[in-house]
């Protein structure tokens, strides 16, 4: 009789085993809030590493590939087109990281894959190591600067603003206050006009904020992937959440810890169980 009695025990403690895994793969969040702006997402299925978009692996594989923090391409393409690989601009600038046609084409990308969100930010981070490359004599953190400054406006406008600071006694291998700001200047006349001015007149405000953006995304970035590693579990991602949103994942996460702990109840009746048998 207790042997029956044990093996119907086992029975039913399998099942609900086997019910509680199925709910655990339908609601398996479980949540811990990091005020102000996010919430710690842990799941069973883990997220290997800090997640920024969908196209996370590709800015890490080509990355890589260049020798350069991933999150520079993906500040890149936040910036130029929201992540958005349809995005096509007013200049003719398309795909996720937005390339000119005949950068593209430079790239060795054609006018079928310009949309195609591996070719174009293997294109992308091409043409940034071939602009560090061309800046190599410059120090960091600066040079980060006048590789973003050339990927928006060419690096041709950019030796230019170098050779004005150069010329009024500024450092040329200076961005912020020095050729960033002859780089604002190429668009008056005493300036553009100069024979050391071998690209002519350019509007340099938009590529100075450029960079700044970028800058300031590459920021924000690194500072929650800092949190990431330091606080949180390993295979964690962080979410902005609104309010509503929040407010639905902290009840499927008491669903969820219910669940485990009728699971790990039923655990330890077996064990008790199977003790009083021996």
């Amino acid at each position: 009789m207790k042997k029956t009695h044990a093996i119907i025990i086992t029975i039913l403690v399998s099942a609900a085993s086997l019910a509680a895994c199925f709910m655990w793969d339908k609601h398996e969040i479980t949540v811990e809030t990091i005020p102000p702006r996010f919430d710690t997402i842990i799941t069973q299925r883990p997220y290997p590493r800090y997640s920024i978009s969908a196209y996370d692996e590709l800015f890490r594989e080509y990355g890589d590939t260049i020798g350069w923090d991933w999150k520079w391409l993906a500040a890149i393409a936040f910036v130029e087109s929201h992540f958005n690989p349809d995005a096509v601009n007013e200049s003719g600038a398309s795909g996720l990281m937005q390339l000119m046609p005949k950068t593209a084409v430079a790239m060795g990308i054609d006018s079928l894959h310009r949309t195609d969100p591996r070719a174009s930010v293997k294109g992308a981070s091409l043409l940034f190591k071939r602009l560090s490359t061309r800046f190599q004599n410059i120090p960091m953190p600066d040079r980060v600067c006048f590789v973003l400054a050339s990927y928006n406006a060419g690096h041709g406008h950019i030796l230019d603003a170098m050779r004005l600071a150069e010329k009024y006694g500024s450092d040329s291998h200076l961005w912020y206050g020095s050729v960033d700001k002859y780089l604002r200047l190429k668009n008056e006349p005493h300036y553009y006009n100069d024979t050391i001015c071998h690209n002519g007149k350019f509007s340099g405000i938009e590529t100075t904020l450029f960079v700044e953006k970028v800058q300031k995304k590459y920021d924000e970035y690194s500072h929650l992937e800092d949190i990431d590693k330091r606080i949180h579990h390993p295979d964690t991602t962080l979410v902005p959440l609104n309010e509503s949103a929040r407010h639905q994942l902290h009840l499927k996460a008491k669903e969820t810890i219910l669940r485990q702990q009728l699971l790990q109840e039923e655990e330890e009746k077996k064990k008790n169980l199977s003790s009083n048998n021996q």
